[in-house]
């Protein structure tokens, strides 16, 4: 028999989205350098269907997914709910896999939320007759940076000087003190 060579085996050239896989006979038997051939040989070129990597990212560049997809391979987006934040979209949609790795990037935008700010019902049992406000405060922003300077409230009402001093302030369900060096706004 004759050895096949190198010279008599051509790389044919891929199709958008394959690489080359080899050739082979009608049987499966692979086609290669070096075989030795007895009789008349018909050979197939054979495709591989290539993967690309697809990258999900934020705004800021962190990675939610990242995965190996075949191409064509319909793209499955990730789940855009982040708590405090609305989503805006996605820097370019694909319904399927291309040619290439492929990174999309999505954007979110911070939600507000309103903190109403009113003093205690001991102070209106005591005669002090603030007004409530109400303010609108980034997700977790610290309150701490968006709620007013109680003792200047006091001391811009003549009636309540050295009457009465601010405590503390705190949440609808608890009358114990917060914290406002920590306390974030939630969602």
């Amino acid at each position: 028999g004759n050895t096949l060579g190198i010279a008599g085996m051509p790389v044919p050239e891929a199709a958008e989205g394959y690489s080359f896989g080899g050739w082979y006979t009608e049987d499966g038997t692979f086609v290669h350098h070096g075989m030795t051939v007895t009789e008349d040989l018909t050979a197939y070129a054979t495709w591989k269907l290539n993967t690309y990597t697809l990258t999900f990212k934020d705004s800021n560049g962190n990675v939610l997914s990242e995965s190996e997809v075949a191409y064509g391979a319909a793209i499955t987006y990730p789940d855009t709910e982040k708590e405090g934040y609305t989503f805006d979209g996605w820097d370019a949609v694909a319904a399927t896999m291309p040619a290439s790795d492929l990174t999309i990037t999505g954007t979110w935008t911070i939600n507000s939320y309103t903190l109403t700010i009113a003093f205690a019902n001991n102070a209106r049992e005591h005669g002090l007759a603030f007004t409530t406000d109400e303010v609108e405060v980034p997700y977790g922003a610290l309150l701490k940076d968006y709620l007013p300077d109680v003792p200047d409230v006091l001391a811009d009402n003549a009636a309540y000087q050295g009457k009465y001093s601010f405590d503390y302030w705190y949440t609808n369900d608890s009358v114990t003190g917060v914290d406002l060096e920590t306390v974030t706004m939630p969602a």
